[in-house]
């Protein structure tokens, strides 16, 4: 929701937007420049960096789409007949199939969603391979609305560079990306926990998005901090401050659940 109570110490010092120091693990690696972070060889790379051609964009009316264009060298529009049966068999496209399908390596067998059962029943049962979309239907479709996401990409720029004969990870990080200076630090990341910040009287604002980060002053009560909210805050999600009461039902709802949850930790 954006914004959430923190039940801290009166005394609790720690800089407003400042993450808390519990929720960073300090154990961590460094981004693969040989790669830019995408695990893959130079040749693999260059392909997908033509997944949206930026560099090399051309682009022309939308024919679907009023007011928007796409770009016609960008490989996201320029789907083959091989990248198609990838992404089918992987269980994507479903929005152009009867139903949803994937290809069961295991058993060497197409399978497909039985949707005649209720949906915690579903399961997949084996059937025939199903006719595939064309290319031109795929490329219309991902030009018409939200399209391929970053699955899709993968299967086809995997797809396409294996045809070529040049798919292959990056040598300098064997396809992780990354680079740790030790197996023991990258050891130390994986255990690592995080925790939150002390329990205490005072009430404080805080905010979720991202790993979080005091957003307000320590008060003593819930109502002296809705106070401040009301004249120094915002609600996630609005431009404009909100009265004293939404800050309550906000935060105060919060208030409940750390109130309960104290409540059961003292229990135990």
């Amino acid at each position: 929701m954006g914004r959430i109570l923190k039940r801290v110490p009166l005394d609790f010092k720690w800089s407003k937007g400042q993450v808390w120091k519990g929720y960073i693990n300090p154990y961590h690696s460094q981004k693969c420049k040989a790669c830019d972070q995408t695990g893959l060889n130079p040749e693999t790379k260059k392909i997908q960096d033509e997944w949206h051609a930026f560099d090399n964009a051309v682009y022309r009316e939308n024919p679907y789409r009023g007011n928007a264009r796409y770009n016609i060298n960008a490989h996201s529009n320029n789907i083959t007949e091989s990248e198609v049966e990838a992404l089918v068999r992987a269980g994507r496209l479903s929005d152009l199939l009867d139903a949803w399908y994937h290809f069961n390596d295991e058993k060497n067998v197409w399978e497909k969603c039985d949707t005649s059962v209720p949906y915690k029943d579903r399961t997949w049962v084996e059937c025939e391979q199903p006719t595939f979309p064309t290319p031109e239907e795929v490329n219309k479709w991902n030009i018409t609305g939200m399209g391929h996401d970053a699955i899709n990409r993968s299967i086809c720029v995997e797809t396409r560079a294996k045809e070529l004969g040049v798919y292959g990870l990056c040598e300098c990080c064997n396809g992780d990306g990354e680079i740790w200076f030790s197996d023991e630090i990258e050891k130390l990341a994986e255990n690592w926990v995080g925790y939150e910040p002390p329990v205490g009287d005072g009430y404080q604002m805080w905010e979720n998005t991202s790993e979080g980060s005091p957003q307000s002053p320590v008060f003593e009560t819930l109502d002296e901090l809705c106070d401040w909210c009301t004249e120094n805050a915002s609600i996630f999600g609005t431009n404009n401050f909100v009265s004293k009461e939404t800050w309550l039902k906000c935060l105060g709802h919060d208030e409940v659940l750390i109130e309960n949850n104290i409540l059961l930790n003292k229990k135990k």
